[in-house]
C-alpha cells in the first residue's frame, strides 16, 4: 500500500487504498464534523492529550526509546487491545485506559472521523515523547492512520516499502498519513519540548469482540471495520523481511553520512577561500 500524505492546515488529499477516500476535503469546511474546522479539532486532540498526559503510564514496549532530556516516554492502548495472560492467538479485550479515559478516547476517536471519515478502525496507540527503533505493528488487520501533535520540529517518520527495499522519511507533525504499519518503521529524533503521536489502526481480532464490547466502543466513537476494510491478503512475517530491511537502512545512513560529510568538507573549502581573499 502506497503512503499518503493529508498536509492538516490546508486539505486532505486521497486515493483509493482499500478505503473510499475523498480525492479533496477542505481543512476549513469539513462536512464530516458540522461546522468545524479540522485544525479545531486537531487543537482539541492536543489539549485532551495535554491534561490527560500525567496519568498515562510508562511506555513498557521494548521498541520505545526515549530521546535524552525529553522525560519519561508514556503511552497505551485505547480501544480493543489483545489480552495474552493465556497465551495463544489472545483474547480480544477494551483496554483497561479506554475505561479510564473515556473523555479523551471521544475527542480522539472524533478528530479522526472527521480527518478521514471512511476509515475504520477499532484502536488507537497513544505516544508520548517515543522514539520508537525499527519495529513493524506485525498484527494489524488493516491500513493505519497517524498524526502527530505537539510543540517539537523534525520528529519524522521512516517507513520501509519491502516491495523494492527503499525507505522514506514522512512529515507527521500536524499532518495526517495512510501506511501499512505492517511495513518497518522508526522514529527520526526531534527538538521541542512535546511530541504525541497518535496511530488508528485495526486489531487482528476486530471480529472476535464480543456485540456487547463492540457497542460500548461505538459509543466511544469507535467505526467498526468490516470484512471490506481490513487487508485482503497477508504479508510476509517481519522476520522474512528484516535483514532486506535493515541492510537497505544501513546503506541509506552510509549515504546520508557522505553527503554530509562531502557538504561540510565544500564549505570548509569556501571559509579557506574567504579568508585567503581577505587577507
Amino acid at each position: 500500500m502506497d503512503l499518503v500524505a493529508f498536509p492538516a492546515k490546508h486539505r486532505i488529499v486521497g486515493t483509493h487504498l482499500g478505503c473510499r477516500w475523498p480525492q479533496v476535503r477542505d481543512r476549513s469546511a469539513c462536512g464530516a464534523c458540522g461546522h468545524e474546522g479540522l485544525s479545531q479539532l486537531e487543537d482539541d486532540m492536543l489539549d485532551a492529550l495535554r491534561r490527560f498526559q500525567h496519568v498515562l503510564p510508562r511506555n513498557k514496549r521494548k521498541v520505545a526509546g526515549r530521546m535524552p532530556s525529553k522525560g519519561l516516554c508514556k503511552g497505551c492502548t485505547l480501544g480493543l487491545t489483545t489480552d495474552y495472560k493465556f497465551g495463544g492467538p489472545g483474547t480480544p479485550v477494551v483496554s483497561k485506559a479506554t475505561r479510564a479515559h473515556p473523555k479523551l478516547v471521544q475527542v480522539l476517536c472524533r478528530g479522526c472521523r472527521a480527518a478521514c471519515p471512511d476509515f475504520k478502525f477499532t484502536s488507537i496507540q497513544v505516544n508520548v515523547n517515543t522514539k520508537y527503533k525499527m519495529h513493524t505493528d506485525g498484527f494489524d488487520a488493516g491500513p493505519s492512520r497517524m498524526v502527530a501533535l505537539g510543540d517539537f520540529s523534525r520528529g519524522r517518520l521512516w517507513l520501509h516499502a519491502s516491495r523494492n527495499n527503499s525507505w522514506r522519511l514522512v512529515d507527521v507533525r500536524n499532518t495526517w498519513i495512510a501506511f501499512d504499519g505492517r511495513e518497518f518503521h522508526l522514529t527520526e529524533e526531534w527538538q521541542g519540548s512535546e511530541r504525541y503521536s497518535l496511530v488508528f489502526f485495526t486489531n487482528h481480532l476486530w471480529d472476535q469482540l464480543g456485540p456487547e464490547e463492540q457497542h460500548q466502543l461505538g459509543e466511544l466513537g469507535f467505526p467498526w471495520p468490516e470484512t471490506a476494510d481490513v487487508f485482503p491478503e497477508e504479508i510476509s512475517w517481519p522476520d522474512e523481511r528484516q535483514h532486506a530491511a535493515m541492510r537497505s537502512w544501513r546503506w541509506l545512513q552510509l549515504r546520508r553520512a557522505s553527503r554530509r560529510l562531502l557538504q561540510g568538507t565544500e564549505e570548509a573549502r569556501r571559509i579557506c577561500a574567504g579568508a585567503e581573499a581577505s587577507e
